[in-house]
């Protein structure tokens, strides 16, 4: 009997073959969805970085020229200029030599900026504000007295939390 030489594939070879690129897909599947969320959490935490600098910038560079805290509203509404501990602020006015600086947290996890010494701020600086925290500095002053603030911004997107702070003493007080 003479043997055939057939030109094609047998079916273990098909087989091994296939096994072969399902394990390359696999391997190269999951690298690239690991590389995926990686970038998105970085990109997350990217963005959270962002908003509280400009956050902090804005009171940086505003606050440095007041002359110290007129108003301060907490989150339950309450004035705190007689407070001495830190709060969570809701909204807050600075005097400065002309007018007043406002800067608001809204129920919408954003923060507003604002000239005047009484109304609402109405251009929007930043997003996905938890909360913002202030506290009179030195320590065991009141806002009303306070040279300066601790300003502690925290964020929060997609359960992930940053929280970032800054102080600034008042140049022009008096």
């Amino acid at each position: 009997m003479r043997l055939m030489n057939r030109n094609g594939f047998t079916v273990l070879e098909l087989l091994i073959s296939l096994a072969f690129a399902g394990l390359l897909i696999v391997m190269l599947s999951t690298l690239f969805l690991t590389n995926i969320n990686s970038y998105n959490k970085e990109d997350i935490v990217l963005e959270l970085q962002y908003q509280g600098q400009i956050v902090l910038n804005y009171f940086s560079d505003r606050v440095m020229e007041a002359k110290g805290i007129i108003e301060i509203i907490d989150t339950n509404n309450m004035n705190s200029l007689n407070n001495d501990f830190e709060i969570n602020i809701k909204k807050v006015i600075f005097r400065t030599n002309d007018n007043g600086i406002i800067f608001e947290v809204k129920s919408n996890n954003k923060v507003f900026y604002g000239e005047g010494l009484s109304g609402s701020a109405t251009t929007e600086i930043a997003d996905y504000i938890k909360s913002i925290s202030l506290e009179p500095l030195p320590l065991g002053k009141t806002f009303l007295d306070a040279d300066g603030i601790e300003i502690t911004v925290n964020l929060s997107k997609d359960n992930f939390d940053e929280s970032y702070s800054t102080v600034v003493f008042f140049r022009n007080k008096n």
